[in-house]
């Protein structure tokens, strides 16, 4: 049966390593479950700040088309 994940090796800071360890057996979650949700809500994240950068360019644009079209 084929895998229906990828490994990946990463490198951390031996501090953030003991972090990662400690949360993740505090939630009673593995790793790597740890580390797909973090990296799920970081895209998340960027995909949210990439959207609102895009209605403030288009916010701009349309000021400008007003203010031309109002001289």
């Amino acid at each position: 049966m084929a895998r229906t994940t990828k490994i990946v090796t990463f490198s951390i800071p031996p501090a953030m390593e003991e972090q990662l360890r400690q949360v993740a057996e505090e939630d009673g979650r593995t790793v790597s479950e740890l580390l797909r949700e973090g990296f799920r809500l970081y895209l998340e994240d960027r995909e949210w700040r990439r959207r609102e950068r895009t209605q403030v360019r288009h916010s701009r644009q349309d000021q400008q088309e007003e203010t031309r079209r109002n001289r």
